[in-house]
């Protein structure tokens, strides 16, 4: 065997674990001869997390891998090795003697996570791996009543900590292994450990878990019970009144909102009466902020006459031409221009002394507020008032047409793009194998679902704004960062222990290479949708916060045009191409 394969072997062997991250033992490999890879390629597939997908992709080399792994389960002692190599047995053969075997080493893992629970995100990777052991147990109806049993004795468990009895609670919210007389206990329990819990969130945490148990278990008294001590829980964070910070009430009514919400549910009209006389109390500390704004419409038919003329125009043009305009716009989507709104608010500013008299702060989905500067408060508020008001009917409206017209559908744009820097091809390694790839393929299917829930909306059919927003995102990041490389700039920075981490997008907007694809328009547009400076989608997005209700068209195609527009480096890319004879 090549001396660097068995160092490969006894690196895992000594580090592998299953809940950290594993890419690092697949590096320095330069050494491993090429028939020896095969191996590693298989090693990749089991120690990662494994999909549906990545298995058909491989299926033609199962019989080959179960007969590797069944000498590898022979070989070592790692139980975090052991389990994945017995999960992906089961996975790839189909033979249900495997689960058992899986079973047995992810108890040995979860013992270890429980023995350390207490350090650093301990609590977590034993959360992980019971989920794990639960589903394998479910599917295929292996162990079901010692696991119930084990679960049970953790629960009750007087030595461990709520924290982690929590995450075992979420574990079980959800599947179907207990009976609803089973979870009987269950409400009561959960209602104890948060009694008995200082940390606000295990609290808030178990309270809903005892609402989700005493609901299946139908008992009314624990429901309500459960119900009046959320909303205890959410007086705790109301926020003081403060003159000097406008915010504080408004941040305060969400909560009493909920509140009353919990104490409605409770039955307890009492105190529910009180929230509602405090809640009005709190409306009268509410201060909003006046922006003067004049325009005169001495014709408003005239104005209307020339927007449909405009829109209409646009229809003139071939389906690349418009698909063009929507990446590159050069103002003929109605965005203000970022000098004129830098213009009108220092002018405002100028008339007003207002902000003389508060910090402006800014609130999230998640009640979470943060302090920006007034020029950045009067910048990002002009350019969301007219997003509302002229920008986003007029891209609506516009995509409307030119979809009802059959000049605009995903399989146009697809066509289109992999015409321009979207449809270059690049190359990146994942461990042993080198994957070919575009801009494009990183966006496609959520393109496609953005056409499909538009022309839902289209025809007022019900629309599901989730998937397009979700899945566009994170590409939009992606790619910002590729470009920045592309550009010369940097995309990760050096922390004072020596390690390196990705910049954050907000430095990435500001990196003086990319300054020569994208003017101030563009950057600002970038800032307002996916930073905390307004929409801060991007964090939403990442941090899951994001609830149903907090899903809409306007957002959808904001995401939508910056993709669209990160599209500008394809002209960078054809100046270095006139210039330099290579992209």
């Amino acid at each position: 065997m090549n001396a660097a394969l068995i160092h490969f072997y006894s690196k895992i062997e000594t580090e592998y674990k299953i809940e950290s991250y594993s890419w690092n033992l697949f590096t320095d490999l330069d050494n491993i001869p090429e028939q020896d890879r095969l191996l590693i390629r298989y090693e990749n597939y089991a120690l990662n997390t494994f999909n549906s997908n990545t298995l058909r992709k491989i299926s033609a080399e199962n019989e080959q891998m179960i007969t590797y792994f069944r000498q590898r389960v022979e070989t070592t002692k790692n139980i975090h090795l052991l389990s994945k190599y017995y999960h992906f047995l089961l996975n790839i053969s189909k033979n249900n003697s495997f689960a058992s075997k899986a079973i047995e080493y992810y108890q040995q893992v979860l013992s270890y996570y429980l023995s350390i629970h207490n350090q650093d995100f301990q609590t977590l990777h034993f959360s992980k791996t019971l989920g794990i052991i639960i589903s394998i147990s479910m599917r295929y109806k292996i162990q079901k009543e010692s696991l119930k049993k084990q679960i049970n004795n953790y629960l009750y468990n007087t030595t461990l900590s709520s924290k982690i009895k929590t995450f075992i609670f979420e574990n079980i919210r959800d599947c179907k292994m207990f009976e609803s007389g089973e979870l009987a206990h269950y409400p009561e329990l959960c209602i104890e450990l948060s009694n008995n819990d200082n940390d606000s969130n295990i609290k808030e945490r178990l309270l809903n878990l005892a609402v989700t148990f005493s609901r299946k278990t139908t008992n009314t008294e624990l429901f309500k019970k459960a119900n009046e001590l959320l909303g205890d829980l959410e007086h705790k964070k109301l926020h003081p009144l403060d003159d000097n910070n406008i915010a504080i009430s408004h941040m305060n009514e969400g909560h009493y909102e909920n509140i009353i919400n919990y104490y409605k549910i409770a039955g307890n009209k009492d105190k529910q009466s009180q929230a509602t006389r405090d809640l009005e109390e709190n409306k009268k500390h509410h201060k909003y902020i006046k922006i003067e704004s004049k325009v005169a419409v001495k014709d408003a038919q005239k104005v209307n006459d020339l927007v449909n003329e405009c829109l209409e125009s646009f229809l003139t043009n071939s389906s690349e031409v418009i698909i063009l305009k929507l990446c590159f716009d050069n103002g003929s989507l109605s965005f203000p221009p970022y000098e004129h709104i830098k213009t009108t608010t220092r002018q405002q500013m100028g008339k007003s002394i207002s902000h003389q008299f508060f910090v402006p702060k800014l609130t999230d989905i998640n009640k979470n507020t943060i302090t920006i500067s007034h020029e950045q408060f009067g910048e990002h508020q002009f350019f969301h008032i007219f997003l509302q008001n002229h920008t986003l009917p007029f891209v609506v409206e516009l995509l409307k047409r030119t979809i009802e017209k059959r000049k605009l559908s995903y399989p146009k744009l697809k066509r289109t793009l992999l015409k321009t820097a979207f449809g270059i091809p690049y190359e990146i390694s994942r461990g042993v194998d080198k994957i070919e790839y575009n801009w494009f393929s990183l966006i496609d299917i959520g393109l496609k679902e953005f056409f499909t829930q538009f022309s839902n909306a289209i025809k007022l059919k019900p629309t599901d704004w989730r998937f397009t927003i979700d899945f566009l995102t994170p590409k939009f990041e992606a790619i910002l960062r590729e470009i920045v490389q592309l550009s010369g700039g940097e995309i990760t920075r050096v922390k004072e222990n020596g390690d390196t981490e990705l910049r954050p997008l907000e430095e990435l907007l500001n990196i003086i290479s990319i300054k020569e694809i994208f003017n101030e328009d563009d950057l600002f547009f970038f800032r307002h949708t996916f930073t905390k400076v307004w929409l801060n989608i991007r964090n939403d997005v990442a941090h899951g916060l994001c609830k149903p209700c907090d899903y809409s068209l306007s957002k959808a195609v904001l995401v939508f045009l910056c993709i669209l527009r990160l599209n500008k480096i394809t002209i960078q890319f054809a100046k270095n191409s006139s210039t330099h004879g290579t992209l």
